[in-house]
């Protein structure tokens, strides 16, 4: 939370664990060209709203990959449920992200 969330080192064995209870989540990894794992996007999928979430480590943040993922998954969204709009909310100490959402809303805008 807040300017960044710290990365933990888990078992895979913990993670199954814990998301394995999560049944209505959906999980994409964001990979950098060569194939390297470099973070997750979530949808938390519910009834009346759907979540998404993101991790990207902090040597690879800045560099355009959360904003290619999110237009990716707001595309995957409108073409894949019957959604009329998407709306955003972030942490107001999450400076980053803040600047992140005004930036990809100013570029939606400019269709």
């Amino acid at each position: 939370m807040g300017e960044y969330e710290e990365l933990r080192q888990e078992k895979k064995a913990e993670l199954e664990k814990t998301y394995d209870n999560l049944k209505d989540a959906q999980w994409f990894f964001v990979k950098k060209k060569d194939g390297t794992k470099i973070g997750y996007v979530a949808l938390f999928l519910a009834a009346k709203e759907t979540e998404l979430g993101y991790f990207i480590v902090p040597s690879e943040r800045s560099k355009g990959y959360v904003s290619e993922a999110i237009e990716i998954m707001v595309d995957y969204l409108f073409l894949s449920r019957d959604l009329v709009r998407i709306q955003a909310k972030a942490d107001p100490e999450n400076t980053h992200h803040g600047k992140l959402l005004r930036r990809l809303d100013s570029k939606e805008k400019a269709f």
